[in-house]
C-alpha cells in the first residue's frame, strides 16, 4: 500500500516524449504541494535530464530555483522553457510566458495581461490564481493579492502554495493572528514548506517571542539548503536591535554554510546583505570593501545587484554606483522593479549624498506605485526610508516624518530590516526640524530603548546618543 500511495499521481497535462519524465514532473508537483519547493526540486531536475526539450520540466525547475533565491539558475531554466514553448499546449504557453515575463524581462504589467488571459481561458486554475496573487505581492497590491490567495486555497484545500500566499500576505497586511491561524491550517491538513517555518520566525520576532524563534531555528538546524536563509534571518534581527557584532557572525555563518552548499551567488548575496546593514549603520569603510567584493560574484541577480549599488551609494562611493547602475538599465530595460523602485532610489540616495535633496525627491516620485513591493532591495521600504532622508536634508520636518512612519506602519512587511529600527531616528530627527523637542525626545527614546544593548561603537548610535543629550 505504501508504493501504491507513493506512485499513484494523476499525470501532469504536459508535452513530452518521456513518460518517465512526465512522471517525475508529476511526481514533483505533488511534492511542492504538499511539502514545498526545497523537497520537489530534485524530482524537475530529473525531468530534465530525461527530456532535455522538456519546456514545462525547465518551467517548474525555474520555480524552485526563485523559491531558493537562485535568481539567475531561475532564469537560465525559465529561457530554456520559452525557447521551447512552441511545442506546448495553449496551457502550458500561458505558464511559460508568465515566468519569462516575471523573472526574465521583470516587466510585471505584462506579466498582469498573461495571467488575466490565462484566467479568461480557465478560470478555475490554481496555478493562474496563485501566481497572480505573487505578481500583486511583487508590486506591493497586498489586498489584492489576499483575494486570490483565499479564492486558491478554495479551489485546492490541499495545497500549501495557497497557504504560504495567504499567511504572507497577512503579515504584510499586519494581520498577525490570523497569519498564524493560516499556518496552523496548513499543519493541520499534514502541508509542510519551508517558507511557512520562514514565517514562523518573523511572527514569533514581531510579537519578541524568543521561545518561537528558537524553535524555528532549532526545526532549520540540520538542513544545508535551508540553513543560509534562516542564518540571514537571525542576524537581521539580532541587528535590529543594535548587537551588530552577532549579526556579523551569525552572517559569516550563513556565507560558509552557503558555500558549503556549492552556493556561490547564495554567498554572495548574505554578503550583500550585510554590507548594506553595515553602510546604514554608519560604518562605510568596511561596507564598502564588503560590497565591492562580494560584486565580484558573476551569478548575482538583479536585487543583490541592487542591493550592492545601495550599500555603495550610502557609503558614498558614487562612480561605482553609477557604473553598476548604468549596467543595470541596460540589462533589465523593461523590468518594472528595476526601472520604477531599485534605480530611482539608489540615484536618489547618490543626488543626497551630492547634498542636493530636492533633485533626490523628485527621482523618487516614480516608486510610489511600487514602493511597498517586497522584491526589491529587500523589501525594506527604501524608497520611503531614502525619500524621508531627503526631506531631512531639505529642512521639511512634516514630510520626513511622514516617510519615517510609513515604515513604521508596515511592520509586518519591514519585519527586521535596519530601516525598521532607523525610522524611529529619522522620526526624532524630523520633529527637531519641526520645532516639537517633546516628541523628538519620545522617538529618541524609542530608538535608545530598543538599542539600549547595542554595541557600543555603532556610529549611528553615537550620534543619537549625542542629539539626545542635547534635547535634555
Amino acid at each position: 500500500m505504501a508504493n501504491v500511495k507513493k506512485f499513484d499521481v494523476p499525470l501532469s497535462r504536459a508535452t513530452t516524449s518521456s513518460l518517465e519524465a512526465l512522471k517525475a514532473v508529476s511526481l514533483g508537483y505533488k511534492t511542492l504541494h504538499e511539502k514545498g519547493s526545497v523537497a520537489a526540486l530534485p524530482f524537475f531536475q530529473h525531468a530534465v535530464e530525461l527530456d532535455p526539450n522538456f519546456a514545462t520540466g525547465y518551467v517548474a525547475l525555474g520555480k524552485m530555483h526563485s523559491n531558493a533565491g537562485q535568481v539567475e539558475s531561475a532564469k537560465e531554466s525559465f529561457t530554456k522553457a520559452y525557447s521551447l514553448r512552441e511545442h506546448t499546449s495553449e496551457r502550458e504557453k500561458f505558464d511559460i510566458d508568465s515566468m519569462y515575463f516575471e523573472h526574465v524581462t521583470g516587466d510585471l504589467e505584462d506579466t498582469t495581461r498573461v495571467f488575466r488571459e490565462w484566467l479568461a481561458s480557465y478560470p478555475r486554475d490554481p496555478t493562474a490564481l496563485g501566481n497572480l496573487g505573487l505578481i500583486y505581492i511583487r508590486k506591493g497590491q497586498y489586498e489584492q493579492a489576499a483575494e486570490l490567495a483565499r479564492e486558491s486555497i478554495q479551489q485546492d484545500p490541499n495545497d500549501v502554495i495557497g497557504y504560504i500566499n495567504l499567511e504572507w500576505v497577512l503579515i504584510a497586511l499586519n494581520h498577525f493572528p490570523e497569519s498564524r491561524r493560516t499556518i496552523q491550517d496548513a499543519f493541520d491538513r499534514r502541508l509542510e514548506a519551508e517558507q511557512l517555518h520562514f514565517h514562523l520566525y518573523l511572527l514569533a520576532f514581531l510579537a519578541s517571542d524568543e521561545k518561537g524563534m528558537a524553535e524555528q531555528v532549532t526545526w532549520a538546524e540540520g538542513k544545508p539548503e535551508i540553513l543560509p536563509r534562516f542564518l540571514t534571518r537571525e542576524a537581521a534581527v539580532v541587528a535590529y536591535s543594535g548587537h551588530l557584532q552577532k549579526a556579523r557572525e551569525l552572517m559569516q555563518q550563513a556565507v560558509e554554510s552557503a558555500e558549503r552548499a556549492g552556493n556561490k551567488e547564495s554567498a554572495a548575496n548574505r554578503r550583500l546583505d550585510g554590507a548594506l546593514r553595515e553602510a546604514a549603520f554608519g560604518n562605510l569603510a568596511d561596507a564598502r570593501q564588503a560590497a565591492l567584493t562580494a560584486l565580484e560574484e558573476p551569478t548575482l541577480g538583479k536585487n543583490a545587484l541592487g542591493v550592492g549599488t545601495l550599500a555603495l551609494a550610502l557609503t558614498g562611493d558614487n562612480p561605482h554606483s553609477e557604473t553598476l547602475l548604468d549596467g543595470l538599465a541596460a540589462r533589465f530595460p523593461q523590468d518594472t522593479l528595476v526601472q520604477s523602485v531599485l534605480l530611482p532610489t539608489v540615484r536618489a540616495q547618490i543626488e543626497l549624498a551630492r547634498k542636493n535633496p530636492e533633485r533626490s525627491i523628485e527621482l523618487l516620485r516614480i516608486t510610489s506605485p511600487y514602493e511597498l513591493t517586497n522584491s526589491s532591495l529587500n523589501g525594506c521600504l527604501f524608497p520611503a526610508y531614502v525619500r524621508g532622508q531627503a526631506y531631512l536634508a531639505a529642512k521639511q520636518g512634516g514630510p520626513a516624518a511622514a516617510e519615517f512612519q510609513k515604515i513604521i506602519d508596515h511592520r509586518g512587511l519591514v519585519g527586521a530590516c535596519e530601516t525598521g529600527a532607523l525610522a524611529h531616528l529619522g522620526i526624532a530627527r524630523a520633529f527637531i526640524l519641526q520645532g516639537d523637542a517633546a516628541e523628538a525626545r519620545t522617538a529618541y527614546k524609542d530608538f535608545l530603548t530598543l538599542w539600549q544593548d547595542a554595541d557600543a561603537g555603532i556610529p549611528v548610535l553615537i550620534e543619537a546618543k549625542s542629539e539626545y543629550a542635547e534635547l535634555k
